[in-house]
């Protein structure tokens, strides 16, 4: 409805700067709902043997998005304009609706919600208590404040370091987005892999590494080959952490850990794009780069230590 909205909006000439932020918010709710609800049903629909299959591609298909996007986008706005674009991606929308509405999950007993404080105090709670998914949004949340926001610093590093143009920026998006999409299909190929959680602090540790070195990299070719390594790796750790999580999780609080853990992947990488965005202004881009590497590695690493049972086999709920 919000691109729908936009599209008659557009095509209308009535579009206005305050239309156009009411509709961001209410796509943002939107979305804030949609994303968690969307991985709390994944497990109703694989089995635990296949979940880390079923979340790797779910990480291709959003990734081949990404980088395909952009593209046809482009294409079809030279054709159609943006009303038509919106058109399109309201129609999209509109089908993935009719095509979830086909899916039959298991019933499931009715129980009545606590309050929203109540609910967000116990699922805190359950998140500290246990030994499995505490560690694993603490990573989550380091990778996210200190590793992901090199997207948001990829334009200044190809204009200030590299002195790219737009299509040079877009050369390096695109290796993001291959490299996401290898790391995926990677995963997937792989099958049911026994020790999830040691898999994602290990390429949290390589994903750091990785950071470091743009200190001292600065061909092109070598930082296209760097941002390939880190979609990989990016992938692999954040689909390793999301398995992990739901394998772990009670079925009655596994609504409220994954809405933790969406706030925490794309909420906290904003925050951390202005902490470190903030630093590379004072140290240079580069070298922000490296500290957030060396943080994430200081931290993988005291997982392996600090927390044995998400780096060990199969997890399943335990708590403190």
């Amino acid at each position: 409805l919000a691109a729908l909205s936009l599209a008659l909006l557009t095509a209308t000439g009535h579009l206005a700067v305050w239309h156009v932020i009411a509709i961001a918010m209410v796509a943002g709710t939107a979305s804030a709902l949609w994303g968690p609800a969307m991985q709390a049903v994944v497990p109703s629909l694989v089995g635990p043997e296949e979940l880390l299959n079923a979340i790797s591609l779910n990480s291709v298909q959003f990734n081949l998005a990404r980088t395909l996007g952009p593209a046809v986008a482009g294409t079809l706005y030279g054709r159609i304009g943006p009303a038509g674009c919106f058109a399109v991606n309201s129609a999209g929308f509109f089908f993935l609706t009719v095509v979830l509405a086909q899916i039959s999950l298991p019933d499931r007993p009715v129980v009545a919600p606590p309050s929203i404080a109540r609910a967000l105090r116990e699922g805190l709670g359950y998140a500290r208590r246990h030994t499995v998914i505490g560690p694993a949004l603490l990573l989550a949340a380091v990778m996210s404040v200190f590793g992901f926001p090199y997207i948001i610093l990829l334009p200044a590093f190809a204009r200030d370091t590299l002195g790219l143009d737009a299509s040079g920026l877009g050369y390096l998006m695109a290796a993001v987005g291959c490299g996401a999409v290898v790391g995926g299909l990677g995963l997937s190929a792989a099958g049911d892999l026994p020790r999830k959680g040691l898999l994602a602090a290990a390429s949290a540790v390589l994903f750091g590494a990785v950071l470091g070195t743009f200190v001292v990299v600065r061909s092109v070719r070598g930082t296209a080959l760097l941002f390939f390594v880190m979609g990989i790796l990016q992938t692999v750790c954040v689909a390793s952490l999301n398995t992990t999580i739901q394998l772990a999780v009670d079925d009655g609080m596994r609504g409220r850990i994954m809405s933790m853990m969406t706030v925490i992947l794309f909420g906290f990488a904003t925050t951390g794009g202005l902490v470190v965005g903030l630093l590379g202004d004072h140290i240079g881009v580069p070298s922000a780069l490296a500290a957030g590497g060396g943080v994430i590695m200081v931290a993988a690493i005291a997982l392996f230590v600090r927390a044995p049972e998400l780096v060990g086999a199969l997890p399943r709920a335990v708590e403190a």
